[in-house]
């Protein structure tokens, strides 16, 4: 590889884009010896991966992906063992709850559909789920109710990667933006505001920022995002001892360790690539809040502390991108998976033994 005055030097494997996905990746490829680099035009996991709410679900994710999930909830329950630092994951049951017939339904299919893709979920009756959950209104007529469930400290993502990372030998490129690649005969140029690298093979993880990576190498990846936003409380005594959700996807909803109850479920702010995740939507921090004091009443008693967001890449299917790029030697993507946190480690190792 020719060198020149701004290189930033040669690696076996180039990650464009430090998200879980990339560093999920990139870890166990470090690990097992190769020379490998992490680029991100911000650090490590400050996008969607550390602003998300931590769910580990499986059970709320596509059914085609619940076997992956499940395999997520288990890394990040162990994030010790493979990470040496511990993500801060909490296992806790999970409940999806239905307020009428047309949502009773409509959950009656997906909990069949999750059991068909070996999902540890069951249908309980409204009465066994206000035992269950003593917080919940009345009017449940039917819930969804899961062992396998829990949440994790995903604003702590970058830095545990971080720590792994550099233990295992892989150069970080933070506050480094990658401009283009260029596929050469037998390795990729990645041209930076900081220089320019060069790897043998490259694996693209933006996340949101994919569809413009994948046109570098002439790959047309028709990305979508949106602009999530999450919500936090004051403290409180223990009011909800599950990982809550309605049959509609509007409401995911959880305590944590210390206190805060932690409040998402799809509801959008505004956002864009150039920008990012910049303004919340006011309308829709309400409408979020009403839906979880609907489900836990005696929520209507906290305070709001701070509300946030984040871009979600998916694609039109809703399942990910994850493979060798067609045509292109030596080139892969992973991501755009919703639910993409709790899924990104099973991912990221089946990239790393793939490649």
């Amino acid at each position: 590889m020719g060198m020149e005055t701004d290189s930033l030097g040669s690696y076996d494997i180039a990650v464009v884009g430090g998200g879980v996905m990339g560093c999920s990746t990139a870890l166990p490829l470090a690990e097992a010896g190769l020379k490998v680099a992490v680029f991100d035009r911000r650090g490590l996991c400050l996008e969607a991966s550390g602003r998300n709410a931590g769910s580990l679900s499986p059970m709320i994710k596509k059914a085609e992906l619940v076997a992956h999930a499940m395999e997520g909830y288990h890394m990040w329950m162990s994030s010790k063992d493979w990470l040496g630092i511990d993500i801060g994951a909490h296992s806790k049951s999970g409940l999806i709850v239905a307020y009428n017939e047309v949502e009773a339904n409509a959950l009656k299919q997906l909990v069949a559909n999750r059991r068909e893709n070996g999902g540890q979920i069951k249908l309980i009756s409204g009465d066994r789920a206000c035992e269950i959950e003593p917080g919940l209104s009345s009017g449940v007529v039917l819930a969804a109710f899961s062992k396998l469930d829990g949440h994790g400290e995903s604003n702590r993502t970058g830095q545990v990667f971080n720590v792994a990372l550099k233990r295992a030998g892989a150069d970080i490129f933070s506050h480094c933006e990658v401009q283009r690649v260029i596929k050469k005969m037998n390795h990729f140029e990645l041209h930076t505001d900081k220089g320019i690298a060069y790897s043998k093979k490259i694996i693209l993880a933006g996340g949101a920022w994919l569809e413009r990576m994948a046109s570098w190498l002439g790959f047309r990846l028709p990305v979508q995002y949106k602009v999530n936003q999450m919500i936090v409380t004051e403290r409180s005594p223990s009011l909800v001892r599950n990982v809550l959700g309605v049959q509609n996807g509007l409401l995911t909803l959880k305590q944590a360790s210390n206190g805060t109850i932690v409040i998402g479920g799809g509801w959008q702010g505004h956002g864009d690539l150039e920008k990012g995740a910049w303004h919340i939507e006011p309308e829709a921090v309400i409408k979020n809040l009403q839906i979880a004091r609907h489900v836990i009443p005696q929520i209507k008693n906290l305070r709001v502390v701070r509300a946030w967001l984040g871009l979600e890449a998916i694609l039109p299917d809703y399942l990910p991108a994850v493979g060798a790029v067609p045509g292109v030697t030596g080139a892969y993507i992973i991501g755009c998976c919703r639910g993409g946190w709790a899924i990104g480690p099973c991912l990221g190792s089946l990239l790393a033994n793939f490649i």
